[in-house]
């Protein structure tokens, strides 16, 4: 007599067994409520005066620029170039200046972070050069 485990097993047999697991799994679980029901939770009316509050993970309203005095969105293309100046060998110098501070800045409405800026703001600023160029770099610590 053949035992069942030592016959092969086909994978799309496997594959569609586990299907039907699920799918019973899924139709039993709704007990007789329709799956609009079923994903909707059941909230008390504190719970339901309270949504769309800051209870719940999410960000309402924006951060404005003036308040932390610099937007993210424009560091994706503003770079700092800094100064340029020959030395005495006649090589071209780029200078840096990058003043680091401690500074509370807005993350979402309302919520402040103590941060520590470059420049005042968080990330630094992106330092662009040219190859073959000597840099300075002239660092304040606040």
């Amino acid at each position: 007599m053949d035992h069942w485990l030592q016959k092969p097993v086909q994978r799309r047999k496997l594959l569609t067994g586990g299907m039907a697991v699920v799918g019973g799994t899924a139709v039993t679980s709704l007990g007789g409520h329709s799956a609009a029901q079923a994903a909707t939770p059941i909230r008390t009316e504190a719970e339901v005066a309270y949504a769309g509050q800051h209870g719940e993970m999410i960000t309402i309203g924006d951060v404005g620029t003036e308040i932390n005095g610099f937007d993210p969105s424009d560091m994706l293309t503003d770079w700092e170039r800094g100064t340029l100046s020959q030395d005495d060998a006649g090589n071209t110098v780029r200078t840096f200046e990058i003043t680091a501070e401690d500074r509370d800045i807005e993350i979402a409405p309302g919520v402040t972070f103590p941060a520590w800026t470059f420049n005042g703001r968080v990330p630094g600023p992106t330092l662009r050069a040219t190859e073959g160029e000597k840099l300075r770099i002239v660092f304040r610590n606040n």
